[in-house]
């Protein structure tokens, strides 16, 4: 719950795009490991204490039931440690590296036309004038703003896929835990 809810909300608040980037690149990678190593000596744990039993019944049915959700926590948990996660981190790496590339684009253009506009002859004209370069230029910016967008949109879906997996494992976690404390007092 604390990674799910409170510490990505936290540190998003506190840190720089590109230290949040990080940070959450480390810790995700730590927390889905621990989950899965949790949630499958629990499965295990499930099926050896219940394994010689035969149950009938509405026991039967939840014990059946509580194999189904352990199994698919795990695989939720497996589905964003394998997948999601490493595809996130690798975009957001790629997100950061061309915006830093960008920024320095821009500082190049503006020094370039400042230069060229020193070394140009004060004219009376109103309109300005371009060149074949700054216009390559233009259209290259383009580009790259139009692929930073569309890295941004990709980011944001596999994120999201990626909380919604989360949270989906959590509420069958929560599940297991009220089938626990049920047995507590049966």
């Amino acid at each position: 719950m604390w990674i799910t809810f409170v510490s990505s909300h936290v540190l998003l608040g506190n840190l720089t795009p590109q230290q949040f980037g990080m940070v959450q690149s480390k810790i995700y990678r730590v927390y889905f490991r621990a989950m899965a190593s949790s949630v499958g000596m629990a499965l295990l744990g499930h099926l050896w204490r219940h394994g010689n039993k035969k149950f009938t019944g509405k026991a039967a049915d939840m014990l059946q039931l509580q194999n189904f959700n352990l199994m698919a926590a795990l695989f939720m948990i497996f589905a964003n440690m394998l997948y999601l996660e490493p595809r996130s981190t690798k975009v957001m790496f790629e997100r950061m590296k061309m915006e830093k590339e960008e920024g320095r684009e821009r500082v190049n253009v503006s020094t370039r036309v400042s230069r060229e506009a020193e070394q140009q002859p004060i004219t009376t004209e109103v309109e300005p004038t371009t060149t074949v370069a700054s216009q390559v230029t233009e259209r290259r910016a383009q580009a790259d703003t139009d692929r930073l967008n569309e890295m941004r949109e990709r980011l944001k879906k596999l994120n999201s896929y990626s909380s919604l997996l989360n949270v989906m494992s959590l509420m069958s976690l929560s599940w297991h835990l009220v089938y626990l404390a049920q047995r507590l007092h049966g």
